[in-house]
């Protein structure tokens, strides 16, 4: 017998064939990862996918499975697997469950040493470094300071739109005079150097027609820039970086996961702070994460850098959002805006 007990063995393969994605070979190469070349090559694959994975965890918990160093793949597709879900879904839970169990009987927890290393919080992840601080950089280019009668931060998502509150430029909407005054500033931050970058200015169509909603329902607008900031290269060099632009995303919010809010706190030049969920209702994602004056409109992320929310203001005790998989299901104007 190997690592999972027949049991486990069953319950995993049960769990497995719910996996979205699993059943394609991209999906099976994700699963597999880590799990040495010469024992995938082991694994009889025939194209019916019930089969294929009881093929694949009969093969990983036989005799030839089991690593030199005593350890067993099976733990690596399990990891693989978790890595894949949704943190708050039911599948995710129990195949967490799952991995727990198999990592107290290969020694890696064990209850009574409370020193070893533990998988504390299911709702967050481990992320590859390298990705994500290229994907942060790719983030921190579609931010910009709105500098309204009521300043704020707001984010690209389009090549010439800007998302922020409604609040923020409620005194300015509807008046071309007002709406030509404003301004939206990218790359108002600090280089790695310590040095602040070079500003891009831009100016919004006075006139433009786009969604909006009031601050006591989804509380955002839409912002037309004169010019695509998201087609034009970073640093306005010719050939350099486009700086692109945000795509939303519907991921399932739950408490316990982190938050990252990037902001223009009290007019600051761009910072970033975090911190962790703390509740979610039907309307709002409340979190612990620091906010100030001028965060209005900041983009809230995921750790995984993932679009969640918009940033919209204090809830006393905490700070509170909205989702955006909230906006994107009753606004198909929004939706429609952004092409989605």
């Amino acid at each position: 017998m190997g690592l999972l007990s027949k049991a486990e063995q069953d319950g995993l393969i049960d769990l497995l064939q719910v996996l979205p994605g699993v059943a394609n070979p991209i999906g099976r190469d994700v699963l597999l990862r880590g799990v040495p070349m010469q024992l995938k090559l082991a694994i009889p694959v025939i194209g019916i996918p019930g089969i294929d994975i009881r093929n694949l965890v009969d093969t990983l918990e036989s005799p030839i499975g089991q690593r030199g160093d005593g350890s067993w793949p099976i733990s690596d597709v399990i990891v693989n697997a978790f890595d894949l879900l949704d943190r708050a879904s039911a599948l995710a839970v129990s195949m967490g469950e799952l991995l727990d169990r198999a990592r107290v009987r290969a020694g890696a927890l064990r209850t009574e040493q409370l020193d070893l290393e533990a998988i504390v919080n299911k709702r967050t992840s481990f992320n590859a470094a390298e990705p994500w601080a290229a994907r942060y950089l790719e983030v921190l280019r579609t931010v910009c300071v709105v500098e309204s009668q009521t300043p704020g931060t707001g984010f690209l998502v389009g090549p010439n739109l800007v998302m922020t509150n409604h609040h923020v430029v409620e005194l300015d909407l509807g008046d071309p005079a007002k709406m030509s005054a404003i301004v939206v500033r990218f790359d108002y931050r600090v280089g790695a150097d310590g040095r602040a970058l070079t500003e891009r200015p831009y100016k919004l169509v006075p006139n433009a027609v786009l969604p909006w909603s009031p601050q006591n329902e989804f509380d955002f607008a839409l912002l037309q820039l004169e010019h695509p900031a998201g087609d034009e290269p970073v640093g306005g060099i010719a050939g350099g970086t486009p700086r692109k632009w945000l795509r939303p995303s519907t991921r399932s919010l739950a408490a316990a996961m982190p938050l990252f809010v990037i902001q223009h706190a009290d007019g600051r030049r761009l910072e970033l702070a975090f911190d962790m969920i703390e509740n979610v209702t039907p309307e709002y994602v409340r979190y612990r994460t620091n906010t100030e004056l001028g965060s209005s409109g900041a983009p809230c992320f995921s750790e995984r850098w993932e679009l969640v929310a918009l940033h919209q203001g204090f809830d006393p005790p905490l700070n509170r959002g909205i989702p955006f998989s909230r906006m994107l299901a009753q606004r198909a104007d929004l939706r429609q805006a952004l092409g989605m």
